[in-house]
C-alpha cells in the first residue's frame, strides 16, 4: 500500500477545506460608490495611470532622495517589541477586518528607496554593505493599503548566489527589505518579490482562492567591490562567521538569514546512470572556501552550492559522520520530509547500501520504524534510528499534525521509548507544519496545539531519572511549485514556524534550532528541487514532467549534514 503523505494532501483537494474567516477577514475589493462626483474619478483614473507608468519600482528623484541608501522611514503603527511574537501574531489577526482598508486586495506594488535607473541599465550597488529598500502595497484604485498582511516571496539570486532578503512588515501597507552580498560574491543579480498572498489570506483553511501571485518586475542590479579586490575589511557577511559545530549558541538562533553560494561552476553538469549529481566537482575545485563551510562540497551532489547562515557548516566525510553516530539513538519526531532525510543520510552520508530487495529510486523507508543502522566498512559501529510519524495517530492517514497526540495509544507509543530498561533517545529532532496547515482553522487553534504538544514533550523528556534527551526543532521546509498556493503554504508556514519555535524555547531554552525554511525557500519557487513538500526524493534517471533531466535532491542532503553538526559538537 503506498502511504499517503504531505505531499499528496498538498496536491488532492482536502474534504475538510472551508473558508476560515476568523483571522482573515479582508473580502473582494468593493466597487466604488456610484455617487463619485465625474470629476473625482477622472482625477483618479489619472493617478492610477501615473502610478503604473511608474513599473511598480520608480519613484520621482525627490522620493529616492528621501529614502535613498539610509534607514527606512519611521512607521506610522510600528509593531509592539515587548509583547512575545505569537501575542503580537494574534494581535494583528484580530485586528484584520476591522478597517476600510482590509476589505481591499493588494493590485500592485512600487519600489523605493534605492536610485532605480529610468532605463534597464542595472542598479549599482556596493558589496558589504546594508542597502534597504521599501515595498509599498496599492488597491486597484491606487490607493495606498493601510494595513499589512501581505506575504512577499523575496528573491535575490546569481549563478554563483541564491538568498531570501529579509522582509519587516511595518502594519501600514509597506514593507522594509535588506540586501546584502560579500564582495567574494560581486557581479550581476536580479532581485524580484512576488506577492502570494495579500490581508493574511494565507493563513485562510482554503484550497486556492486567496492565491494572488503577482510578481513584480525583475530588478537587475549590479553589486560592485568598493575595495577593488582589497581584503581589507571586504566580506563582512563571512567575517563574522564562525563553526557551527564549535561556536556556542549556533543553534540557538529562532530563524536564520542565511544565503546559498558557489564558488565553481560546471555547466556539463548532468545526472549519471541512477540520477545522481555526483561527479559533477572535479578534485581541484572540491574543497570549502572557509568559513562558510569545511570539507568537501561534491558531497551534497549539488554542483558546488553550499548553504551557510550565520555560522559555516562542516560538510561531513563517510568515516567522520560514523564516528559522529556511533553508538547513538536518534530518535525523529514528524512528517514524510524525515522519511526522505533518514534515507539520504543513510544512503549519501554514512554509505549504507540500498537494500538488496530494492532499487535506489524505489527504496523508501516507513512511516514508523525501529532500525539499528551498520557502518559497512566497521561492523563495530552502529546508530539506532527510531521513527514516528506525526502527520496522524494513524500511520497510514494524514492531515491531523500534532492535534495527533490526542489520541492515547499514540502518546503511549511514544512513552513507551523513555520508559523502557537501558537507554533512551541520545537526541530528539521534530517537525510539525505540512499536516498542521491542513488540519487547523486558525492560527490561534494551533497555538493551543503547540502548547498542549509542548506540554506532553516536556512529560516526556523528563521521565529518564539518568539523562535529558537533547532535542532539535527542524522548522517546515517552505511548499514549492504549485503548492506555493495550497493549504500549507509559505505564507501559513513562517507563521506556524514562528509560532513553534517561539514558544518551544520558551518552555525548553537548550532547544536547538535548525531552519529548514530558510534553507529551503531560495529553491522553492518551481519544482526543479522538491515536489512540492518534499526536498530530498530518491534519485531517478526518469525525468519529472515539469525538469528537463533528473531532479535536483541536494537541499535535502544538505539539511542532513545540517543535523549532524547539531547532534555533534566539537
Amino acid at each position: 500500500m503506498e502511504d499517503p503523505t504531505a505531499a499528496k494532501s498538498q496536491h488532492e483537494a482536502s474534504d475538510r477545506a472551508s473558508h476560515s474567516r476568523d483571522e482573515a477577514k479582508g473580502g473582494r475589493s468593493r466597487s466604488k460608490d456610484e455617487s463619485v462626483a465625474a470629476g473625482t474619478a477622472a482625477l483618479l483614473v489619472v493617478f492610477v495611470c501615473g502610478l503604473l507608468l511608474m513599473q511598480w519600482r520608480v519613484w520621482p528623484s525627490s522620493r529616492q532622495q528621501e529614502f535613498g541608501h539610509g534607514s527606512i522611514p519611521s512607521p506610522d503603527r510600528a509593531q509592539p517589541t515587548s509583547e512575545s511574537e505569537t501575542e503580537s501574531i494574534l494581535a494583528r489577526l484580530s485586528e484584520n477586518g476591522t478597517r476600510a482598508c482590509h476589505d481591499e486586495h493588494t493590485n500592485h506594488t512600487l519600489f523605493s528607496g534605492l536610485e532605480f535607473p529610468l532605463d534597464e541599465t542595472p542598479l549599482r550597488l556596493s558589496t558589504n554593505t546594508l542597502h534597504r529598500l521599501l515595498l509599498t502595497s496599492y488597491n486597484a484604485e491606487g490607493r495606498r493599503r493601510c494595513a499589512g498582511g501581505d506575504f512577499y516571496e523575496t528573491e535575490l539570486q546569481s549563478q554563483s548566489w541564491k538568498s531570501r532578503p529579509p522582509v519587516q512588515d511595518f502594519g501600514n501597507g509597506s514593507y522594509g527589505v535588506t540586501l546584502m552580498v560579500d564582495s567574494a560574491f560581486q557581479g550581476l543579480f536580479s532581485f524580484s518579490a512576488t506577492l502570494l498572498f495579500d490581508c493574511f489570506h494565507g493563513l485562510e483553511l482554503m484550497e486556492r482562492e486567496w492565491d494572488v501571485r503577482i510578481q513584480s518586475p525583475r530588478v537587475k542590479i549590479l553589486f560592485y567591490d568598493e575595495a577593488r579586490g582589497e581584503k581589507s575589511p571586504s566580506d563582512r557577511i563571512s567575517r563574522g562567521m564562525g563553526s557551527c559545530r564549535s561556536e556556542p549558541g549556533s543553534f540557538s538562533r529562532k530563524e536564520w538569514r542565511g544565503r546559498w553560494t558557489r564558488g565553481w561552476i560546471n555547466d556539463s553538469c548532468s545526472a549519471d546512470g541512477q540520477g545522481r549529481f555526483a561527479s559533477c566537482v572535479p578534485r581541484d575545485h572540491d574543497a570549502c572556501t572557509e568559513p562558510r563551510c569545511s570539507g568537501r562540497v561534491s558531497r551534497l551532489e549539488s554542483n558546488s552550492w553550499v548553504y551557510s547562515a550565520h555560522c559555516g557548516f562542516r560538510i561531513f566525510e563517510t568515516q567522520e559522520a560514523w564516528d559522529c553516530v556511533s553508538g547513538k539513538w536518534l530518535l525523529f519526531w514528524g512528517d514524510s520530509n524525515f522519511q526522505d532525510t533518514i534515507r539520504n543520510l543513510m544512503l549519501f552520508v554514512l554509505g549504507v547500501p540500498v537494500p538488496y530487495w530494492s532499487t535506489l529510486p524505489d527504496f523508501q523507508l516507513p512511516r514508523q520504524f525501529e532500525e539499528w543502522f551498520v557502518n559497512p566498512g566497521r561492523p563495530d559501529q552502529a546508530l539506532h534510528i527510531s521513527m514516528i510519524f506525526n502527520g496522524h495517530y494513524n500511520v497510514y492517514d494524514g492531515d491531523l499534525g500534532l492535534d495527533s497526540l490526542q489520541n492515547p495509544d499514540y502518546r503511549e507509543w511514544i512513552i513507551r521509548h523513555f520508559t523502557g530498561e537501558g537507554a533512551t533517545p541520545d537526541t530528539v529532532i521534530m517537525n510539525s507544519g505540512l499536516h498542521d496547515g491542513n488540519h487547523f482553522r486558525t492560527v490561534g487553534d494551533f497555538v493551543g496545539a503547540v502548547d498542549r504538544a509542548i506540554s506532553f514533550w516536556q512529560m516526556v523528556l523528563d521521565i529518564p531519572q539518568t539523562k535529558r534527551s537533547n532535542l532539535i526543532y527542524r522548522t517546515t521546509v517552505a511548499p514549492a511549485g504549485e503548492s506555493r498556493g495550497m493549504q500549507s503554504n509559505p505564507h501559513k508556514m513562517e507563521i506556524f514556524n514562528k509560532v513553534l519555535v517561539e514558544r518551544l524555547q520558551a518552555a525548553m531554552p537548550s532547544t536547538q534550532i535548525v531552519d529548514a525554511f530558510d534553507m529551503t525557500f531560495p529553491f522553492h519557487f518551481d519544482n526543479n528541487y522538491s515536489d512540492g513538500g518534499h526536498y530530498g526524493r530518491a534519485p531517478n534517471v526518469n525525468k519529472w514532467p515539469w525538469f528537463g533531466q533528473p531532479h535536483h535532491y541536494f537541499v535535502d542532503l544538505m539539511l542532513a549534514h545540517v543535523l549532524l553538526n547539531a547532534i555533534c559538537p566539537v
